[in-house]
């Protein structure tokens, strides 16, 4: 796994050295053909990240880690969407799972590729979380193949509601801010999983 190294820090800013590498995508555009070799090294990154070791175990478990989460998103969206929603988030079938390193925002626009090695950059939000919080970030069409790819394998409806919780946290914040870019992307990211609102 590459991470690029720690220069220097301080209260408001962070230094890493420069990593060799292009974006695979960048801001809200369709992820496009990823060059080959990238699904193979973005699983195995995936996989030495979820078995790393986690220093403290969170009291807090995962589904009413994610229940606060959901009724926060859903306070955000108009009523047709939380109508539309609330079938689709379940929390319940989180019970008993555990965390791991999670990224949590594990996409291609995070993600350079020199030709042979894969960098993840972006390392703002990582902390332990569940597993598929990490698939839920990447679009559809490439998490099926990187879900495949990892040797770890991750509950197929954890990945559903992350990935509804991802779309909904999207539209969540374009219509609070007012962002129209961000409430076409969680809708269309919505509409990907069949939910419309």
């Amino acid at each position: 796994m590459r991470i690029p190294r720690l220069l220097d820090h301080t209260d408001a800013l962070v230094v890493v050295e420069r990593v060799p590498g292009i974006p695979l995508a960048t801001g809200l555009q369709p992820v496009g053909h990823l060059p080959d070799g990238v699904i193979a090294a973005a699983a195995r990154w995936l996989d030495a990240l979820r078995a790393a070791p986690i220093p403290k175990v969170d009291p807090l478990s995962l589904d009413k880690a994610a229940r606060k989460r959901i009724l926060t998103i859903l306070e955000a969206l108009p009523e047709r969407w939380i109508r539309a929603l609330e079938a689709h988030l379940d929390p319940s079938v989180l019970a008993g799972q555990t965390r791991s390193w999670c990224h949590r925002d594990f996409h291609p626009r995070n993600w350079l590729w020199d030709g042979r090695t894969l960098t993840v950059i972006d390392w703002e939000h990582a902390r332990p979380d569940h597993p598929a919080v990490d698939l839920a970030r990447v679009p559809l069409a490439v998490s099926r193949s990187l879900e495949a790819a990892c040797r770890i394998p991750v509950d197929p409806a954890a990945i559903r509601l992350f990935r509804v919780m991802d779309a909904a946290g999207t539209l969540a914040w374009g219509t609070r801010h007012g962002a129209e870019a961000y409430v076409r992307d969680g809708v269309a990211r919505l509409q990907e999983v069949g939910i419309c609102g």
